[in-house]
C-alpha cells in the first residue's frame, strides 16, 4: 500500500476486514511486525500511558487521543530472521565432510526485501473532553540549526467559567515543582467554597519570555477576564512577564514566605536578616506592605497556600510513588485525574451548603441560606437597641461581651473602614 494513502476505520474489526479483502484482491499476505503496541487492539487505558491531542494525518478536532501503533509488513519484507538462518546453515555446513552429498535449496526463502508497510494507529477518542482549550508545540530541532521551545497550556471550559466568577479581583499564581524536568504553574482562584485549579501550563524554562508566552495564551483564550491583581511567590520572571502581559493589573507578593524566612530570627542581631531583608524586600514594598493595598481590593487573601495546597495535593496524592515520572506522565494524571477530582470536589462542596441537601436551622437568617459555611457560620445575634448613628457612615455600637460602646465607620474616599475595638 503506498504510504501516502490515508484512510480511516471504525474500529479493529473493520481494518482487519479490509486488509483481508485487500490480501485477496492483490494475492499478498500481510503479517504483523514486532512494532506493535502492548496496547494495541486493547480497551484497558492503565496500558496506554501517553495522551496525544493531534497526530500525523489526523485532522486535529479538539479531543484528545490514547495512540496504539502497529506496523503490517509484506510477507516477502525484509527477513527479521535472516542472521538466525544464516547462522543454523553454518552449523549444517559444517557437520558434513567435503565429499558428501546433500540437499540444498534452490529457492531457500521466499523474502525479497519488499518495502511496502501499512503503518496501523489506533485512536480512543473522549468527546467528554472536546472543550478543552490546549495548546502544544514540542522541543524541535528545526532544519536552519534553532530549536523550537516548549509550550503547552491546557484550560476546560469548566476551569473557563470560573475565572470570570471568582478571579476578577484576585488570581493566584504557583508552580509544582520536583515532579518532573519541568515545573508546571498552576492558576488558581478562590471559589465560594474552596481553591481550584483554573489553568496549567508548561515552558521550555523559568524565563520571562517563556512565562509570557504561556500567559498570553490564557488572556488569548478569556478575554473576558481581566483580573485587578495577581498573587506570586516572589519570582521576578513571573512578577515581570505577568506585568507586561496583564499591564492593567497589580502584581502582589504572597506573604508567608516571607514571614517563613524571619520566623525565630532575632532582627536586631541577624545582620544578614537586616541585609537580605533591605535589598530583597523593601524595595518591593509597594507589592506587600497593607499600606499599599488599593481600595478596590475586597478579597482577603494575603498568601499562596490554596494553590500550595493544589500542588501539594497533585505531587502527594495523585503521583504519590512516581514523583520522577516524565512530563507525558504529569500531564496524563493532571487532565483524567487530577482536574475532573478537582472540579467534582468544587461541585459537592455547593451541593453541600445549599438546602437541597440539608435543611438549614430556623435559627439562622435567610439571608444566610444557602451561602458558604464561613459566612453562615456567623451568630444570629440581636443587635436591636445597640447600635446608634452619629454622623454619615459612622456608627456607635455597644459591646454584647462587655460595656464599652465601639466606634465603627464605613469609611468613605480615601478612608478605610475601620472599628475602635482591639479585633
Amino acid at each position: 500500500m503506498d504510504d501516502r494513502q490515508v484512510r480511516q476505520f471504525k474500529s479493529l474489526g473493520h481494518l482487519n476486514n479490509s486488509l483481508s479483502i485487500y490480501e485477496e484482491e492483490t494475492k499478498t499476505t500481510t503479517k504483523t511486525t514486532t512494532k506493535k503496541d502492548k496496547c494495541f487492539g486493547k480497551r484497558d487505558l492503565n496500558l496506554c500511558k501517553k495522551i496525544q491531542w493531534d497526530i500525523k494525518h489526523v485532522p486535529l478536532d479538539g479531543e484528545p487521543l490514547v495512540v496504539g501503533k502497529n506496523t503490517y509488513a509484506c510477507h516477502q519484507g525484509v527477513d527479521k530472521n535472516a542472521s538466525a538462518k544464516r547462522n543454523r546453515e553454518e552449523q549444517i555446513q559444517k557437520g558434513h565432510r567435503k565429499d558428501d552429498v546433500w540437499r540444498c535449496l534452490v529457492q531457500n526463502t521466499k523474502k525479497k526485501d519488499c518495502p511496502a508497510t501499512i503503518n496501523v494507529v489506533q485512536l480512543m477518542k473522549f468527546p467528554a473532553y472536546k472543550d478543552i482549550h490546549i495548546v502544544y508545540r514540542p522541543s524541535e530541532e528545526q532544519d536552519d540549526g534553532s530549536v523550537t521551545k516548549l509550550l503547552f497550556c491546557l484550560q476546560t471550559s469548566w476551569q473557563q467559567r470560573l475565572p470570570l466568577l471568582y478571579g476578577q479581583q484576585m488570581c493566584l499564581l504557583d508552580a509544582t515543582y520536583r515532579t518532573c524536568r519541568y515545573s508546571v504553574p498552576l492558576f488558581c482562584v478562590r471559589t465560594n467554597v474552596n481553591y481550584v485549579i483554573v489553568g496549567v501550563f508548561v515552558t521550555q524554562s523559568e524565563s520571562t519570555s517563556d512565562i509570557k508566552e504561556a500567559l498570553q495564551v490564557f488572556k488569548d483564550w478569556n478575554p473576558d477576564w481581566k483580573p485587578s491583581h495577581f498573587m506570586v511567590d516572589f519570582c521576578e520572571a513571573d512578577i515581570c512577564a505577568l506585568e507586561e502581559v496583564f499591564n492593567d493589573s497589580k502584581v502582589i507578593l504572597c506573604d508567608f514566605p516571607r514571614e517563613k524566612a524571619w520566623t525565630n530570627t532575632n532582627w536586631l542581631t541577624n545582620e544578614r536578616l537586616r541585609k537580605w531583608f533591605n535589598t530583597k524586600w523593601l524595595p518591593q514594598a509597594k507589592r506587600w506592605v497593607n499600606v499599599y493595598k488599593t481600595e478596590s481590593l475586597k478579597v482577603a487573601i494575603d498568601t499562596n497556600n490554596g494553590v500550595e495546597r493544589q500542588s501539594k495535593t497533585l505531587k502527594h496524592t495523585f503521583l504519590e510513588g512516581d514523583k520522577n515520572c516524565s512530563l507525558s506522565e504529569l500531564l496524563t494524571v493532571v487532565v483524567s485525574d487530577f482536574l475532573p477530582k478537582a472540579y467534582q470536589k468544587y461541585i459537592e462542596l455547593n451541593v453541600m451548603f445549599s438546602d437541597g441537601y440539608r435543611k438549614y436551622n430556623t435559627n439562622l437568617p435567610q439571608y444566610l441560606q444557602n451561602r458558604p459555611r464561613p459566612i453562615a457560620h456567623f451568630r444570629s445575634l440581636d443587635f436591636k437597641g445597640a447600635v446608634t448613628g452619629r454622623e454619615k457612615g459612622v456608627f456607635c455600637v455597644k459591646s454584647l461581651t462587655t460595656s464599652a460602646t465601639h466606634l465603627v465607620s464605613f469609611g468613605r474616599g480615601s478612608i478605610s473602614p475601620s472599628c475602635t475595638c482591639q479585633d
